[in-house]
């Protein structure tokens, strides 16, 4: 990621988000987000109609970033790129 790049976690969880802290130290930045009663009823309705995401996992390590956006920029994603703690 370039320098002052940011990260924007899209998840509902009851645990907390546990990141590497070179993440910061390094200028990077890391924004939630306050929609999560819209979200809470997006991911219930998914539910009762049984829509799931098309994603694809990498692991959240130095390849699995680095994977992932090489992917991406050679135009390869074509789903949701989602980082596994």
């Amino acid at each position: 990621m370039k320098p002052m790049g940011g990260i924007y976690p899209v998840t509902i969880s009851g645990t907390d988000l546990v990141l590497p802290a070179t993440l910061v130290t390094r200028g990077f930045k890391i924004e939630g987000s306050a929609m999560r009663g819209q979200q809470v009823e997006m991911l219930e309705f998914a539910g009762a109609h049984k829509i799931t995401p098309i994603i694809e996992r990498f692991p959240m390590t130095k390849e699995g970033v680095e994977a992932s956006l090489t992917k991406l920029r050679a135009g390869y994603m074509r789903c949701r790129a989602v980082l596994v703690v």
